[in-house]
């Protein structure tokens, strides 16, 4: 447990802000900080003392934060899994669990990416009041919320660590190339457990198999490897067409980043736009994979 969690803004803020963050004061009650100028990115003092005893948020512009809006525990056991392989191991906070937020670093800020609305099996989305699940990743403009009193009554909780005791630059480095690929990554693990994605019209959720637009990677994306551009069975049989199966979602084949003898442990999924996602159940990392497909395959597509 964070010993910062029951701090306020005047006695955290100036430490946070020498740590590399964007502090910013989060009134009473609420998730937001409902400021006019918050997003200027002002310093710690430009907001004391009329909010020194206000909470505590951060500007996600360089902090960008890994949101999992997901109800059921476990999947969020194997997102955060998911999360540390793919972006690098972050410390989470958690206000209603078992949602949790992860902050990352980034030196070039991008916007919020926001995921597909979900809902799990066995859940009722006709029921009135609903409330489904999503992934977003919070960028320039943003915040969140990371030492205040949640306006369910309990306070913001962090685990291991928290910006009070892991620098901004320690943090693990993502791009908004990174964070897409996690973000589709993230979805097929929903669809995977059999979630249904979900779209709302006048207040009523309605099942909604498109596959939406804004986050489709465009071709040439900066910071996406040539081989993540491939079609899943092109990638499959490029990395090993002797043991590259079909399967109902995609391709799987040898994990050539760990001595596989021919274990089929490499899914490798559609991504929005065209192109491939990758994971393997082996839980080899992300890195780890992309560093040995991108020997067998050159780096070329």
């Amino acid at each position: 447990m964070s010993a910062f969690i029951r701090a306020t803004f005047g006695a955290i803020a100036p430490f946070l802000a020498d740590y590399g963050y964007t502090p910013v004061p989060i009134a009473p009650g609420a998730k937001a900080p409902l400021l006019d100028d918050w997003q200027a990115g002002h310093p710690p003092g430009h907001y004391l003392p009329r909010c020194a005893t206000w909470g505590t948020g951060i500007l996600t512009a360089t902090t960008p934060a890994v949101d999992l809006d997901v109800k059921d525990r476990e999947l969020v056991r194997v997102l955060l899994d998911l999360a540390a392989d793919m972006l690098g191991p972050s410390p989470f906070r958690v206000g209603a669990p078992p949602k949790v937020l992860l902050p990352f670093s980034t030196a070039a800020p991008f916007d919020k990416l926001s995921g597909r609305w979900w809902a799990l099996p066995g859940e009722n989305w006709r029921a009135p009041g609903y409330s489904p699940h999503r992934i977003e990743i919070l960028g320039a403009g943003q915040q969140f919320v990371a030492f205040a009193r949640h306006p369910r009554g309990s306070f913001y909780r962090w685990r291991r660590g928290c910006p009070m005791t892991v620098l901004r630059i320690d943090l693990p480095e993502i791009t908004e190339a990174t964070a897409r690929t996690f973000l589709e990554a993230a979805e097929v693990v929903i669809a995977e457990v059999g979630g249904v994605p979900l779209r709302r019209e006048r207040r009523v959720w309605f099942p909604d198999l498109a596959r939406p637009e804004q986050h489709r990677p465009a071709t040439g994306e900066r910071g996406t490897a040539d081989w993540q551009r491939l079609e899943p069975e092109t990638l499959a049989k490029r990395i090993d067409a002797k043991h590259a199966r079909r399967t109902r979602g995609g391709w799987i084949t040898s994990c050539p980043a760990h001595a596989s003898d021919g274990h089929r442990s490499l899914s490798i999924t559609p991504r929005d736009g065209g192109g491939s996602v990758v994971h393997c159940f082996a839980e080899c990392s992300f890195v780890e994979i992309a560093r040995e497909i991108s020997s067998i395959l050159g780096g070329a597509a």
